[in-house]
């Protein structure tokens, strides 16, 4: 089974994904991020260490240095008179605030991974991703992804009173 393959079921059947891969995979990428975080915290790797994270990079051993630490490309500073969009997971928008937040993928399957039963953990996520708005919050659901019929998430029935719904097709964003 490939990766692919680990995924899909990981998604159809409501399982970890770790629990679908292989051991020997897991342990090897467990391993290379292991050494992305010595990396990064400083420290020195063993030749063997730096061989098998030049492998893993698929870069050569004598160039792992710069390709670890690329030199800062050149960014023009953000202009202050343009909006800004900063993407990110629920978890990672905790302590942030906007002025206008667009949550996407509330759809049965995928937020929550099962409507019949959503955990307490994605509701508190559903909660840290609506507080984080100043002005508004657009909750996005889609009815079909990839050609698949998707039922809409439990939390947009929960949300109903708030919502202003509008449903947007292939014919209205042709005309767009």
């Amino acid at each position: 089974m490939g990766w692919d393959d680990a995924v899909r079921e990981a998604l159809t059947q409501g399982t970890d994904l770790v629990d679908e891969l292989p051991r020997e995979f897991v342990s090897e990428h467990l391993m290379i991020a292991n050494l992305l975080r010595r990396v990064r915290d400083g420290q020195a790797l063993s030749d063997h260490d730096r061989s098998a994270l030049a492998t893993a990079l698929g870069v050569p051993p004598q160039e792992l240095d710069d390709y670890l630490s690329p030199a800062a490309a050149e960014v023009d500073p953000p202009d202050p008179a343009k909006p800004t969009i900063l993407m990110t997971s629920l978890m990672g928008s905790k302590g942030l605030q906007a002025g206008h937040v667009f949550v996407a993928g509330l759809n049965d399957q995928h937020f929550p991974r099962d409507n019949a039963a959503p955990t307490d953990v994605e509701v508190c996520q559903l909660l840290v991703a609506l507080t984080r708005a100043r002005k508004s919050c657009t909750i996005l659901s889609c009815r079909r992804l990839s050609g698949t019929a998707r039922a809409k998430s439990i939390f947009v029935n929960w949300l109903g009173p708030h919502l202003q719904a509008a449903y947007i097709d292939k014919d209205v964003v042709k005309k767009l």
